[in-house]
């Protein structure tokens, strides 16, 4: 596990008792997912974990403190457990980060930690971020709304909960720069700080697969 402040396992405590109450088959049934009556296996950008009351861990592992996922994938999984929308609005289109409602508080973070490094870690290496994103079980994004650029993808993140990415390298006018986009139901499954989050893990897999997120 790693190194922590004393808050962040208070908030891991507080989930695992608001779970107590959440219809955790119930998820399971909507979204297909497979639970053995205290757990389910839910996919996250190409890796799957167990969570449920007992805590949360990579699949094959038992919940515990020492081999724990890191605070920010704990926490993104348990807001996708207590917000799961039963009925989801339509996802019709993309819209940026800081278009949602409740999005401002976390817009300058969300550039920072998640689209400046996305355009950091792949500038000037372009053909490998669609290989990277195909890891994670991304495919390329080819539809007619998909916008001019150098390189980019559209992945299922969570069962529902669906990002694009969309990148360009420096040239001699511009440089190099990462967009990501949420569906536009995105909102339905998380809060602003878990889908920062599941930026954020988004960009470290891209650049290692094996990163600790």
């Amino acid at each position: 596990m790693e190194n922590q402040a004393p808050v962040f396992e208070e908030v891991y405590k507080d989930y695992l008792a608001r779970l107590q109450s959440a219809d955790i088959a119930a998820i399971a049934r909507q979204w297909n997912l497979s639970f053995n009556n205290k757990h389910i296996c839910i996919p996250l950008l190409g890796r799957t974990y167990t969570a449920g009351p007992e805590g949360v861990a990579l699949a094959g592992e038992t919940p515990q403190a020492a081999t724990r996922p890191p605070h920010i994938t704990c926490v993104t999984l348990f807001q996708y457990l207590l917000r799961n929308p039963k009925n989801p609005s339509p996802a019709k289109s993309w819209v940026c980060f800081r278009d949602f409602a409740d999005a401002a508080p976390f817009v300058g973070g969300f550039y920072d930690t998640v689209e400046k490094r996305l355009a950091k870690d792949f500038a000037g290496l372009m053909d490998a971020l669609l290989p990277a994103a195909k890891k994670l079980g991304a495919k390329p994004w080819t539809d007619n709304d998909a916008p001019k650029c150098d390189a980019a993808f559209k992945i299922e993140a969570m069962p529902g909960l669906f990002m694009a990415v969309a990148a360009n390298d420096a040239d001699e006018l511009f440089p190099a720069s990462g967009h990501v986009f949420f569906a536009q139901n995105a909102h339905e499954f998380l809060d602003m700080e878990s889908l920062a989050m599941l930026g954020m893990i988004l960009v470290a897999r891209l650049k290692n697969f094996n990163s600790r997120y």
